[in-house]
């Protein structure tokens, strides 16, 4: 989840990760990442989800996506709009 350039990571409900996209910090680890090649790759905030696989073998199921606002809120319904 991004809210005004923090990053947040959850699994199962727990927050695992946090970062500041923009920082210093940030950009030195993305630079030294696999995905240093990947024009764009922490520009943006809409579009494709990244499923990692590390190289290893790899399921995943039941995957939920919500919606939420700039405060990091669920709207009530919380349903993804598909346009």
């Amino acid at each position: 989840m991004f809210v005004k350039g923090r990053g947040e990571h959850w699994l199962n409900g727990r927050k695992v990760l946090e970062f500041d996209v923009g920082t210093p910090l940030f950009a030195d680890l993305l630079a030294k990442s696999k995905y240093r090649t990947i024009a764009h790759f922490a520009d943006r905030r809409k579009g494709h989800i990244v499923l990692q696989d590390h190289t290893d073998a790899v399921w995943f199921r039941n995957i939920k996506i919500r919606v939420v606002n700039s405060e990091g809120k669920t709207p009530s319904d919380g349903r993804l709009e598909v346009k």
